[in-house]
């Protein structure tokens, strides 16, 4: 792979990234604004909503610190500084999974809502399929990154092991 939506598979990782980036600052916003409600008026929220933003702005964080090491690993081409940002998205991607197959079941069990399932299923099946194209365009551009070093001479800049 080369390309990658027309363009070159270091442009589209640093594209990847940027979004990344870009989504998880308004994620994070939309958090901070929910968290501050929580805080202000407890009377709206239980505590499982609570918990809930709690731990997704936490996400976020690190989605966003990630997402920024991503970017500064295609600018100083430095594979290790883009590895977290994999690693995470793996792990992400795992969760979400495990998530879903749990909501699956818990919408069989009740089968009320139907039709809103699916349609969940739906988005969240076309976020997964992009997800797992943003692993590969952004492994894919790892590896040549690892290449290029070791045609390079390799060791001497210790960038080797992660």
């Amino acid at each position: 792979m080369k390309l990658t939506c027309c363009c070159s598979l270091g442009h589209g990782a640093l594209a990847i990234g940027i979004l990344h980036i870009i989504v998880n600052i308004f994620y994070l916003l939309r958090n901070c604004l929910m968290i501050y409600l929580i805080i202000h008026r407890p009377d709206l929220t239980t505590v499982l909503w609570k918990i809930f933003f709690f731990i997704t702005t936490s996400v976020e964080l690190i989605s966003l610190i990630l997402g920024c090491l991503m970017v500064h690993g295609y600018r100083v081409r430095n594979h290790c500084l883009i590895k977290p940002w994999l690693v995470w998205s793996y792990f992400l991607l795992a969760v979400t999974i495990v998530f879903l197959v749990a909501l699956a079941l818990v919408g069989i069990a009740n089968s009320r809502g139907i039709t809103v399932m699916l349609s969940f299923f739906a988005i969240s099946g076309s976020y997964l399929a992009l997800q797992f194209y943003f692993i590969i365009v952004v492994t894919t551009f790892m590896d040549k990154l690892k290449e290029e070093e070791e045609n390079l001479g390799g060791g001497e800049n210790g960038l080797e092991n992660c």
